[in-house]
């Protein structure tokens, strides 16, 4: 396939209208190139529910028919060196279908956190003290991955810092001294430095950041998740003008988030429900068009409401995500096209 249709492809699938019969003209600009398309996916987590199977696998990862087309795994590194075996068979089946893999921590080991008061209530904290030994704890995990045949595309130091009510919390300035003084040293094995990932997109845990060369320096992608918003959060929220002006070179990845537009119904039924399984699609085209995201990972690739059911089946959302995952492939570019196409 040539390179220029390649490139149309994205922004042609990215479109979430319906075209009437009689549509007539759709101005799509080969020589406006937008972010190059990283890829689509979700995580896999053994140690809270089962492993994917080796035919559920195959069903996310390969992109033939009845498959997803993924291209990204997400991983847990685990604060229990004990159970980091556990995420290798998944990782190795993923990446022998072409997939890449990141990982993601919730917490570090218990040595290295402390009980602290703010917000109201009781959270836990990476001791200051300790900082460096979580440095040597990630940095361990991507020896033993590497070792075992997976090799991390990019590794994160925090999930949802911003959350923190089940795993570590961490203010604006421990993310930002962290990214620093420490992040830096990530980059082992080839691995890239992927930011502290917010719960909901909060600017301020990467503004700092981007606003010190020397911090912005030991990131590589900016990763997010989407749980302040649905399908009627305005576009605004996706935009990221800071990110636009100081790190148009990093690469924005969204690293989870499930759609929950449930209304009266329970998330068993939204994943074959028509049309909430279309906010998929719709949250998808917002990040890739509004937010230039270059990635989009879900959060359990199978799970009663995710893109595999827990029969093994595909689910609609899923059939949602596969109309990019399977055709927008890994290395494809966004181009300008008309958002609303006269018709």
């Amino acid at each position: 396939m040539k390179n220029t249709i390649k490139k149309g492809l994205l922004q042609l699938c990215a479109m979430c209208g319906v075209f009437a019969a009689n549509a007539q003209v759709a101005n799509i600009d080969l020589t406006d190139e937008k972010q190059t398309v990283r890829g689509f996916g979700g995580i896999n987590h053994p140690v809270w529910i089962a492993d994917l199977t080796a035919e559920q696998c195959s069903t996310a990862f390969g992109n033939g028919d009845d498959q997803l087309g993924f291209s990204i795994l997400r991983i847990w590194v685990s604060d229990n060196k004990d159970q980091w075996s556990r995420e290798l068979t998944t990782a190795k089946r993923a990446a022998g279908l072409g997939a890449i893999v990141f990982a993601t921590p919730w917490n570090p080991p218990a040595g290295m956190t402390e009980t602290v008061s703010r917000n109201g209530r009781n959270e836990k904290r990476l001791k200051y003290g300790s900082y460096q030994d979580y440095t040597d704890h990630l940095n361990a995990f991507n020896d033993y991955m590497y070792k075992n045949g997976v090799s991390l595309h990019g590794i994160s130091f925090a999930n949802e810092p911003d959350y923190g009510h089940d795993w570590t919390w961490y203010s604006v300035d421990e993310v930002y001294n962290y990214t620093k003084n420490y992040a830096g040293q990530l980059r082992k094995n080839g691995a890239k430095v992927i930011t502290a990932e917010s719960f909901a997109y909060s600017k301020g845990y990467y503004d700092k950041i981007l606003n010190d060369a020397n911090a912005l320096k030991n990131i590589d992608i900016i990763g997010t998740h989407f749980y302040a918003s649905d399908a009627n959060t305005p576009n605004s929220f996706f935009q990221y003008p800071l990110a636009d002006q100081k790190a148009a070179d990093k690469e924005r990845w969204m690293t989870e988030h499930y759609t929950t537009s449930e209304t009266s119904t329970t998330d068993q039924v939204t994943a074959d429900l028509w049309p909430l399984a279309l906010d998929v699609s719709y949250e998808i085209h917002r990040a890739m068009v509004e937010g230039n995201f270059n990635a989009y990972v879900w959060w359990y690739i199978r799970r009663h409401y995710g893109p595999i059911k827990e029969d093994g089946k595909i689910s609609k959302r899923g059939y949602c995500m596969a109309q990019y995952s399977k055709f927008v492939r890994p290395g494809y570019v966004r181009v300008a096209a008309d958002s609303n196409p006269t018709y």
